[in-house]
């Protein structure tokens, strides 16, 4: 008889929390947009460093919410067993824990989270994308490249307006493989101009690439390179009127790296666990660095996602019910 007194409590709980998330939904920016913002394997050490990132914390952090500073209690992980970039990006995009542990996985086999904007919104095909430096990434983000609009690595934008830099970015290659992110930004710009996405995921990589390499010069001019084009976002969305007023901007990345002569990598390190993250939109709330309670990672972006963008069915609801308690949304 106690056990069911339990578990009636319990549902009775779940279904009061259900329906609190369902009317704070409802609350929610009407029409709104998300643009999710990857910067590859970036140390919280130097995104909360303001000499590197300074055009952020001086213009645009105090008007976001920001999780996994080292002097707050704010706990923000990798989800994952593995410390790899493309088990981590099929979290976000999956919503679940990834059991791929090589960065040579294939296609998932589950509907991702753009593939279920696209259907449960029915919305035209050119209002989700997946703009990335790395190809790697389509290979957590969709099921079949027909699927979702996408250009990952150095494959071309399929828009006619993007002609000029499908080009020049094959003329003009990086020492590694992809695409370089200056070129990532630009089809991601021009995008945003032209066919203001609902859903939006630009993956950047030249830092990654340079920390690989041991390129400490290169590996802080990226950063500092990332600190211009997220201060360009900003200035893009607040010239584009309703559209601008109405979009979210998740950033965020997808593993640390190692302290010490470790940063060069991140595989084997428990260091390269620690993450961070930075929201900024219409129903984020203006407090900068925060503490929290509960622990964010990984699998809180898809179901932030879906529920910004008005998802009834929320994968991964109960995760989110515990963001609200600590009103890391409002």
């Amino acid at each position: 008889m106690k056990i069911l007194v339990i578990i009636s409590i319990l549902l009775f709980t779940l279904s009061c929390e259900s329906e609190d998330l369902n009317q704070t939904q409802t609350e929610l920016e009407q029409d709104a947009n998300v643009i999710l913002l990857t910067l590859d394997g970036v140390r919280y050490e130097e995104f909360f460093n303001s000499d590197i990132f300074n055009r952020y914390w001086s213009k645009h952090a105090h008007q976001s919410t920001v999780l996994g500073h080292p002097n707050k209690q704010s706990k923000v992980r990798i989800a994952n067993f593995s410390v790899l970039s493309l088990p981590a990006y099929k979290t976000i995009h999956s919503g679940k824990r990834s059991f791929c542990f090589t960065n040579n996985c294939g296609f998932p086999k589950e509907e991702t989270l753009s593939e279920k904007l696209l259907r449960v919104h029915n919305w035209h095909q050119s209002k989700v994308a997946i703009i990335s430096s790395w190809f790697n990434i389509c290979y957590s983000a969709v099921r079949s490249l027909k699927n979702v609009l996408n250009s990952c690595g150095n494959k071309p934008l399929r828009l006619s307006d993007h002609d000029e830099i499908n080009i020049n970015q094959t003329i003009d290659l990086p020492s590694w493989e992809g695409r370089k992110d200056k070129y990532t930004f630009q089809h991601a710009v021009k995008y945003i101009i032209n066919h203001r996405p609902r859903f939006l995921h630009l993956a950047l990589l030249d830092s990654d690439e340079w920390a690989h390499k041991n390129d400490w010069k290169n590996y802080i001019k990226s950063l500092k390179k990332y600190d211009l084009y997220i201060d360009q976002l900003f200035k893009l969305l607040e010239n584009l009127g309703d559209y601008g007023n109405k979009t979210t901007v998740i950033i965020t990345t997808d593993h640390g790296r190692g302290k010490g002569k470790k940063w060069t990598s991140h595989g084997k390190t428990w260091h390269a666990r620690k993450i961070w993250m930075a929201l900024k939109g219409p129903n984020i709330p203006h407090k900068g660095p925060i503490d929290h309670k509960y622990e964010v990672n990984h699998l809180h972006i898809r179901p932030i996602i879906e529920l910004l963008l008005g998802v009834k069915d929320i994968y991964g609801k109960k995760r989110i019910l515990k963001l609200f308690k600590d009103q890391l949304i409002q």
